[in-house]
């Protein structure tokens, strides 16, 4: 009942679907607030929250604050009106969730990507996460409303296809028809996406929706980048490949990048670079792994947190060429927020503020006051969660 509401794009239903949608994202709210952003009149949007709440599409939500008369009755989505499954595939770990109308968490599940988890090892086990949770919920084919799924790049979005991505530690991914392994399997909606863009869009619904310029980075084993511009997700073709802004230029005749280029930002920020760069600089013959390619990326974080004075230097220094390349995409694209995530990020010691005064360093000096900071407020599930939300608002 409630998927065929949502699908259905009559004029009647159009306007029912308008007061819904608003309920949704600015919920909980309540009727005179609705009838200021609506202009609808009194009678007509009275009928429309009647009808929402005959059907159990929205609940009441307690009362709101007035200064005189009664309190007004304030109005929410019903959460348990249906189900979506968000799907994040990146090189170093995967994860698939479960959330309710309103995004919470149900249920989660993740793991580490090694040389065994090939195309043939992941997608069934995502399969089998979903039909694990479907049985267990007892969610029909009306409450599952769909499977989006947000990947590294390069993809064929239109086709839901992960092309050619750097190599992830299994073979096998290459041209990967993902979204057509999905619907073929459950009969929903299925969508493919840059993770970062989904990551970007979690986080403007989570924390941001009063700015219209959001830059999220995601400094990892790439830089990958996620951009609001004038409040929508930008289109690929206005933003480039957003799995590649590491390879931009920061160090002319710089070191040599794994691209064949010099001086590319990825080989001054990346944990593995990093971790290359003091073994070349230090010598640290003593470290355990021979082949530093392979190393996970939590064995580098403990090898770069151990206190040693020298690598910190050299992680700091990272953060400074992180600010410096952040700093260009800002002025590029004129962002009002910037959002960063990764493991240095969250984990290192002051490399999230190192990075900031890096970049504040670098941004127009007329810019600078107009920038605000944040470390990603999902963090690891940002990008599956963001899912989530990208295919529920991709339905209106």
């Amino acid at each position: 009942m409630f998927k065929k509401f949502i699908q259905s794009n009559t004029s009647k239903n159009s306007s029912l679907k308008n007061v819904y949608y608003l309920i949704h994202q600015y919920g909980p709210i309540s009727r005179a607030t609705l009838l200021k952003i609506t202009k609808m009149k009194k009678t007509t949007l009275a009928r429309m929250i009647d009808e929402l709440q005959k059907y159990n599409y929205i609940i009441e939500s307690g009362l709101g604050e007035t200064k005189i008369g009664r309190p007004p009755t304030l109005y929410q989505a019903n959460a348990k009106c249906g189900y979506l499954i968000g799907i994040h595939i990146s090189r170093t770990e995967s994860r698939i969730i479960l959330t309710d109308l309103l995004f919470n968490t149900i249920e989660l599940e993740s793991f580490t990507m090694t040389s065994l988890h090939t195309p043939a090892i992941v997608l069934p086990k995502f399969s089998k996460f979903i039909e694990t949770v479907i049985d267990k919920y007892q969610i029909t084919t009306d409450e599952l409303l769909g499977i989006s799924i947000g990947a590294i790049g390069p993809l064929n979005i239109d086709e839901g296809i992960i092309i050619n991505p750097d190599p992830f530690p299994a073979p096998g991914w290459v041209n990967v028809p993902i979204a057509n392994y999905f619907s073929e399997k459950f009969p929903v909606q299925c969508t493919l996406e840059y993770g970062v863009n989904m990551a970007v869009f979690g986080e403007h619904y989570r924390k941001f929706k009063e700015y219209n310029n959001i830059l999220y980075c995601m400094s990892g084993h790439e830089l990958g980048g996620g951009v609001i511009k004038d409040g929508r997700l930008a289109n690929n073709n206005y933003v480039g490949d957003v799995s590649q802004y590491g390879h931009m230029i920061i160090e002319a005749n710089g070191k040599v990048c794994t691209c064949g280029k010099k001086g590319c930002l990825v080989t001054y920020t990346s944990p593995q670079s990093i971790l290359n760069n003091i073994m070349e600089k230090y010598k640290y013959e003593d470290w355990e792994e021979n082949n530093l390619d392979r190393l996970k990326i939590d064995h580098v974080l403990d090898f770069l947190k151990q206190g040693d004075d020298a690598i910190d230097r050299l992680v700091k220094e990272s953060a400074y060429y992180l600010g410096i390349g952040i700093a260009n995409l800002i002025t590029v694209l004129n962002s009002e927020v910037i959002i960063l995530n990764g493991p240095l990020i969250n984990e290192y010691p002051n490399y999230y503020e190192e990075t900031v005064k890096s970049i504040q360093q670098h941004i127009n000096p007329y810019h600078k006051d107009e920038v605000h900071f944040s470390k990603a407020s999902l963090k690891d599930n940002s990008a599956a969660i963001g899912a989530t939300i990208y295919l529920f608002y991709s339905l209106f």
